[in-house]
């Protein structure tokens, strides 16, 4: 149980959670391991029985809507499952090809970016970052392997400070080494050769997305997305995709929504407004989380609430009745 502890506090995020264990000899809790002698016991049935629960015990208390969980075994996917909903309104249950954000888990890609320049002599580990115009004041000392181990803050190499700025400043350094755009290294070096067929750059990095050759809006409403990314490039699309999630609300019988996500209120709330000037009217009243946290601690919001594009005075009354 204690290697399970273990792996669970270092792969829990957000709204993912996957579990690599590789090699035939990798062990799992109770001295279990997976190989062809065990692998259909009752004993490793019990356990994975377990796993699960601890999984949703997991997404529950941390309030995660949706996990894609796996198990890796010689290089081939022995088990995988889906928890909770990654469409909440149509009860959609992830699977292994459910896209998510995988936000900072992306460092590993590009540290085998820059690894691979190293193998091609275009980079150097010990290069001083200034070689590829990047300053940092009142530090000189820094080199590629600093940004790269997150060593580059308080006594270099000395002492380590996570460090996502830092970190990010390894694109500048892959991009001026190899003479293209951090995307299209991406795109030629990993996700093309590993043939990762729903794997992308931010969708709001419109230029490196549009490398993909993917459709938007296609690929945004795997994400389950409100679509407030796109509105500064494609507001069509933006508005299409949350008018998409306001109707699946509706037809789910929800009379009101919540977010905790103050873009995500923008987008459902005033986006309704302008939805009705391409789509059929909606009315569906939106509220950010810390509102009705202030209804039940007895806060008079209702100033707040007459700023609201859609009007909520119906659904407070219904819902305090």
């Amino acid at each position: 149980m204690k290697l399970f502890k273990k792996l669970f506090n270092l792969f829990i995020i957000s709204n993912i959670f996957i579990l690599y264990l590789t090699n035939s000899g990798c062990k799992m809790y109770s001295g279990i391991s997976i190989n062809e002698s065990n692998y259909y016991s009752d004993d490793f049935n019990k356990n994975f029985e377990i796993f699960e629960s601890r999984i949703e015990e997991l997404r529950n208390k941390y309030h995660i809507p949706s996990i894609s969980a796996g198990i890796i075994k010689n290089d081939s996917l022995a088990w995988y499952k889906g928890f909770g909903f990654a469409n909440i309104e149509d009860s959609i249950v992830p699977n292994k090809n459910t896209i998510y954000h995988i936000a900072s888990l992306t460092k590993p890609f590009t540290s085998t970016l820059i690894m691979q320049l190293v193998d091609e002599g275009k980079v150097s580990l010990n290069d001083p970052v200034s070689k590829y115009g990047i300053k940092i004041k009142g530090l000189r000392k820094i080199k590629v392997k600093h940004f790269l181990s997150h060593t580059s803050g308080g006594k270099i190499w000395k002492s380590f400070k996570y460090s996502s700025g830092r970190f990010g400043k390894l694109e500048e350094i892959i991009e001026k080494s190899s003479g293209i755009s951090f995307g299209e290294n991406m795109l030629n070096r990993i996700i093309k050769p590993l043939d990762l067929q729903n794997t992308a750059p931010n969708y709001q990095d419109t230029l490196n997305f549009k490398l993909t050759g993917y459709n938007l809006q296609n690929y945004l409403n795997k994400l389950a997305c409100c679509g407030a990314g796109t509105r500064s490039v494609d507001q069509d699309t933006a508005i299409a995709m949350a008018h998409e999630k306001i109707v699946g609300a509706e037809l789910a019988g929800a009379e009101g929504l919540v977010t905790i996500c103050p873009t995500c209120y923008v987008q459902f709330d005033v986006g309704q407004r302008l939805m009705a000037k391409q789509f059929e009217k909606t009315s569906l009243p939106v509220f950010v989380y810390p509102e009705l946290l202030g209804i039940a601690m007895g806060i008079d919001l209702s100033v707040g609430f007459k700023m609201h594009t859609i009007k909520v005075k119906d659904f407070l009354e219904k819902v305090s009745s």
